[in-house]
């Protein structure tokens, strides 16, 4: 996440913004303010925003949903697929990146989630219903935790980048920035592609 966010100078003074203010300057002070008043995480609603853009571009994981028993076909552009005892793997990013569905969908935006200018049910990084994935706020909050806790005090820049000169896809075009890195190691799950190597530095915001 860090990595995506390097690039974003704007969206990590927002970020630290919001941290300063629902939480308190200075790092140790914010940490003793989380063990006394932990419902201050649900106040950060930016920083809620930002990491469900970042799930947009990757989700965590995937799911499986077996054909229904009366379907034989499913059909996509006119052509038919036999799906009759196969199961079928949703693939969120072709959902997340639909410009029919999130306008402006190659554009990092954590605003979008403020407007809801998509339908209600199509940003699913967790999968929704009763396959979905019962660690979802217990996840959320950990990154909340971790982006209060660093976002602040360390500036992070993705290391040793090798951008691609034309995108690989036609939906994504983050390898103009960070090269096949941009692309998860994706099969059943999903992982940052060579571990997402990072340089850190102190940052030079006042946060005290």
């Amino acid at each position: 996440m860090n990595g995506r966010l390097s690039v974003r100078p704007e969206v990590v003074r927002k970020l630290r913004e919001e941290h300063d203010t629902v939480f308190t300057k200075g790092i140790d002070a914010t940490y003793e303010m989380l063990r006394s008043e932990p419902h201050r995480l649900n106040r950060l609603d930016y920083t809620s925003n930002v990491i469900k853009e970042v799930l947009r571009f990757y989700s965590v994981g995937n799911t499986a949903r077996a054909a229904h028993p009366t379907d034989k076909f499913l059909t996509y552009e006119g052509v038919k697929y036999p799906i009759e005892g196969k199961n079928m793997s949703p693939v969120h990013f072709c959902m997340h990146l639909n410009e029919e569905i999130f306008p402006n969908a190659k554009q990092f935006d954590p605003d979008r989630f403020e407007r809801g200018d998509f339908p209600r049910h199509a940003w699913r990084p967790f999968e929704r219903g009763p396959r979905g994935c019962l660690g979802q706020s217990l996840a959320t909050d950990a990154l909340k935790l971790m982006l209060l806790l660093t976002v602040r005090e360390f500036d992070f820049t993705c290391a040793d980048l090798k951008p691609n000169k034309t995108p690989r896809v036609e939906w994504f075009d983050w390898d103009l920035t960070f090269g096949d890195r941009a692309f998860q190691e994706y099969v059943f799950d999903s992982r940052p592609r060579d571990g997402v190597p990072m340089t850190v530095k102190q940052s030079d915001w006042k946060s005290w």
